[in-house]
């Protein structure tokens, strides 16, 4: 069905988009599963691979998408694809991020270790009244100063519903996996999930993409100045869209709503302020 393989510590696996658990377990919240099959062995595969990652790093494991600690104008939290090195779009140095979800999915492959995973997030305090906060991030540049650490204070409904359809395999004995098997046309196309575990499997290489090489996280970045007398005054512009304000190290600058100045008004701002250079636009 055109779909790659890759061979993960002797055991072969499907490669999935990001690698995330998200990607890997959602289908298993619907759709049964079967013992020494390509399906079930890359659900067990992919889980494994996480809980290895989590006692070498030495924190709770979950690598899945979610929201992370950077916020919009809009005061919102960004979401995005966190992943495992085995996604075929890999995002390696990233992973520092770990959703809650994913240890509850999990409980659906390895419900004793997920379970002893959400206890240790308990533990931690992650978690609000209405269950665990979306995720916990460690990402070095997207952390405030002095912190090992910052909580994703937010819920997501699905993420809860797909949670409540975890716990629902765990304790109602698969009743959304019955239900499917139970639709005549899933009948139909049971076999498909059925499929062996390839005897041979072709590794798949990774490749970096210019995407990957020319990355770099601007406005996750943090300038600290000491001194207004620097050969270069450092500019900061910021905008929503409509108010636009800029501000020189010096205490200079100037804010505009809806219009943004000319070329020629901007030059002889920036005369103004001292500036020679935009060093920074976020």
């Amino acid at each position: 069905m055109g779909r790659l393989l890759t061979n993960l510590e002797g055991e072969s696996i499907l490669l999935s988009w990001s690698g995330s658990m998200f990607e890997y377990l959602m289908p298993l919240l619907v759709m049964p599963t079967f013992e020494n099959t390509l399906l079930d062995e890359t659900y067990k595969a992919a889980v494994d691979w996480q809980i290895k990652y989590g006692k070498k790093t030495g924190r709770p494991w979950g690598i899945s998408e979610s929201g992370y600690n950077m916020i919009n104008a809009s005061s919102n939290y960004q979401y995005r694809a966190f992943g495992a090195r085995f996604g075929i779009k890999t995002w390696f140095g990233r992973r520092h991020c770990y959703s809650t979800l994913c240890p509850v999915m999990a409980l659906m492959v390895e419900p004793k270790k997920a379970c002893e995973n959400l206890e240790l997030l308990h533990k931690k305090g992650i978690e609000g009244r209405y269950g665990f906060y979306e995720a916990v991030d460690y990402t070095p540049s997207r952390l405030p100063r002095g912190q090992s650490r910052a909580i994703v204070y937010s819920f997501m409904t699905h993420h809860h519903g797909m949670s409540l359809l975890s716990l629902a395999y765990l304790l109602l004995d698969k009743p959304m996996q019955k239900l499917f098997e139970a639709e005549p046309q899933f009948k139909a196309t049971l076999l498909l999930l059925q499929e062996r575990v390839p005897k041979a499997t072709a590794a798949f290489a990774h490749t970096t993409s210019l995407e990957d090489i020319n990355y770099k996280a601007t406005a996750q970045e943090t300038r600290i100045l000491q001194t207004a007398f620097t050969p270069i005054p450092e500019i900061q512009l910021l905008s929503n869209g409509k108010y636009h304000l800029m501000i020189s190290n010096a205490g200079g600058g100037y804010s505009r709503w809806k219009i943004l100045p000319s070329l020629d008004g901007m030059m002889m701002l920036l005369a103004i302020t001292g500036a020679h250079s935009v060093t920074s636009v976020m």
